[in-house]
């Protein structure tokens, strides 16, 4: 479909500027990848809501059945209340997905990002970080992304996956 469209569906631009944002976020160390990102809070973003838009819920957490619950129940609620399509993404995985569409498609998402503390961490061999470094250096790439594209964006960090009930 994609020759007969005269797209490459292996042609990811935008995917691989969130991946060298994350490469980033890994090995440039200091302040300014850890400083918070100049993203909206998510009150903002609901009110930057316009016609024809559609919310995305993009949670880096732990993708257990009762989280997904909690997540679709969240993403029902973002899309009712602003009267919209709304989608749920795991990250990092929804990156080679939607992850395309969010940053090179039609500027009509509302970006709602989670991350959660990583509980039990583990080293990747060879690689001098953690797991939980590259998940957060993924989320923060995406964002850097999204926000390089002049993207709606909202980044609420957990500290404890019980606050999840409170973003609706």
């Amino acid at each position: 479909m994609g020759e007969q469209l005269g797209v490459n569906p292996f042609d990811q631009p935008d995917v691989e500027e969130a991946k060298r944002l994350a490469r980033a976020e890994l090995t440039g160390g200091g302040a300014q990848h850890a400083a918070p990102l100049p993203t909206l809070m998510p009150g903002q973003l609901r009110k930057r809501s316009r016609p024809g838009d559609y919310v995305a819920i993009l949670a880096y957490v732990p993708p257990t059945p009762e989280i997904l619950v909690q997540l679709q129940d969240l993403r029902a609620v973002w899309g009712e209340k602003l009267g919209c399509a709304s989608t749920l993404g795991i990250g990092p995985r929804y990156l080679h997905s939607t992850g395309q569409l969010h940053k090179g498609g039609p500027n009509t998402g509302l970006f709602l990002v989670i991350t959660t503390d990583i509980g039990e961490d583990l080293e990747i061999p060879s690689m001098g970080w953690t797991f939980g470094q590259l998940h957060h250096a993924q989320a923060r790439g995406d964002v850097r992304a999204l926000l390089a594209r002049g993207r709606r964006v909202a980044h609420v960090h957990l500290t404890r996956l019980e606050e999840l009930g409170g973003l609706a």
